[in-house]
């Protein structure tokens, strides 16, 4: 360090004067001058003092804190996408159930004639086809305190209800639960509900299921409840034909059970 970038220039210009002014003293006088000069360029090349232990116990709590925030921002955006997935995955999931509860009514309107007897078969309910007619059933079962509302509610679950006459000429129902792969859930609702309904109408009422795949436990366990079982396949975009019916379509007329 030089004089010139001394903090204390000033000073020391007074010391170097005094040299000049007085020989005798130069020695000395000198020997301040350096010894400042020296102490000058120490002070500026020491580093600054340690940071305390309190000081990085701050430092590294703020940091741990930061991270955390970024870790919850991160998470919390993640799950936000696996929200709006599983929302997109259902809502793909509800519109293939529709759309094959559509493609369901158009196929059992025949094969009820054919494969059951059932003359005339007409729609009265349809969970996503705009069909009301079962409310003039079970509001008068509810008038006439035949079923309650809890029950009333149960065979508006129902996807699809056909009216129709059996092959005496009687007026029965057939109660039908559609989903794309068929499960014992089916099973037990196409029968519970259809249960409901006969109860309700006082009108002989069957149970059918009609999916596009079906397990042979499933299939075993709608025999035993009594539950018909219809397999027809949709077509998809892009496939050669818009809907095609199953050659190995299962049916199962067991007698009903409760």
């Amino acid at each position: 360090m030089t004089i010139a970038d001394h903090p204390d220039r000033e000073l020391l210009e007074s010391l170097k004067q005094a040299m000049r002014e007085n020989p005798d003293s130069a020695a000395e006088l000198h020997e301040l001058l350096e010894q400042a000069v020296t102490k000058a360029a120490l002070a500026k090349a020491e580093p600054a003092p340690p940071a305390t232990l309190e000081s990085l116990s701050q430092q590294l709590t703020q940091g741990f804190s930061r991270v955390n925030r970024r870790l919850t921002y991160l998470e919390d955006k993640e799950n936000g996408t696996k929200r709006e997935i599983r929302r997109l995955r259902d809502a793909v999931d509800r519109t293939a159930e529709e759309s094959y509860e559509r493609f369901a009514a158009r196929q059992l309107l025949p094969r009820l004639s054919a494969a059951f007897q059932i003359s005339n078969p007409t729609l009265v309910w349809g969970k996503q086809l705009g069909q009301a007619l079962l409310y003039d059933i079970t509001d008068q079962a509810l008038l006439n305190k035949t079923i309650t509302i809890d029950e009333a509610q149960a065979i508006g679950e129902a996807s699809l209800i056909f009216q129709g006459s059996d092959p005496a000429g009687q007026d029965c129902y057939t109660l039908v639960e559609t989903s794309i792969q068929l499960e014992d859930t089916d099973i037990r609702n196409a029968r519970h509900r259809a249960n409901l309904l006969e109860k309700a109408s006082g009108t002989p009422s069957s149970a059918l299921v009609c999916g596009e795949a079906i397990s042979e436990d499933t299939a075993a366990y709608a025999a035993r409840r009594g539950v018909h079982c219809i397999i027809t396949k949709q077509r998809r975009r892009g496939e050669t034909t818009s809907e095609t019916t199953s050659e190995t379509t299962s049916e199962t007329t067991s007698e009903t059970t409760s």
